[in-house]
């Protein structure tokens, strides 16, 4: 796995062609994206609150996808076009 994302990083950083890894670690967490029930769902707040101009992002939030980095993604994404939205 270190293999690839080194690979990754020359393949698209062409600086890092004759950069020397000296360390690499991997670190894999079964436990990191929780199993979302629909109860859990429910308690997902979306990005918008009752406060003018405070959003929300996070992975935490509802986004239809699981707490991971793409939801993350998602969740960001839907509060940047909230704030780039004309107010009413």
């Amino acid at each position: 796995m270190a293999a690839a994302a080194e690979a990754a990083l020359r393949r698209f950083f062409p600086a890092m062609a004759s950069a020397r890894v000296l360390r690499a670690l991997v670190l894999r967490e079964p436990q990191a994206t929780f199993a979302a029930t629909p109860e859990a769902e429910a308690l997902r707040p979306d990005s918008s609150t009752p406060l003018p101009g405070l959003l929300l992002a996070g992975d935490w939030t509802a986004t239809g996808l699981p707490a991971t980095i793409e939801g993350a993604v998602v969740s960001g994404l839907a509060a940047a076009r909230a704030a780039e939205a004309p107010r009413a």
